[in-house]
């Protein structure tokens, strides 16, 4: 959803090992900030909105604190949310045994 709506799918910012329009990633008040418009703007409910939001913020602190990557330098990119996908289903599989 970001990509699309808010780089206009220019993904040069996520893979900075592309030297074409090298641009810094935004912080993630801006994200947060640009992600609550576009919810807004689709009418989804503000509990929606706030969980929405909950979850970028989660996936933000995981990698920046469990996976240790310097995004401003590296980006994003989908090894990372699969990444994120498998820390979270292996904590909730340990939470479940438990």
């Amino acid at each position: 959803m970001y990509i699309g709506n808010f780089l206009k799918g220019d993904t040069s910012t996520l893979y900075p090992n592309n030297q074409q329009n090298k641009k810094e990633l935004p912080g993630i008040s801006k994200i947060l900030s640009e992600i609550r418009q576009a919810i807004r703007v689709k009418h989804y409910s503000y509990r929606t909105e706030k969980t929405y939001i909950d979850w970028v913020k989660r996936f933000y602190e995981y990698t920046l604190n469990v996976k240790k990557k310097d995004i401003h330098g590296n980006g994003f990119d989908s090894e990372d949310i699969r990444d994120y996908l498998s820390y979270l289903a292996l904590k909730m599989r340990v939470s479940a045994s438990t």
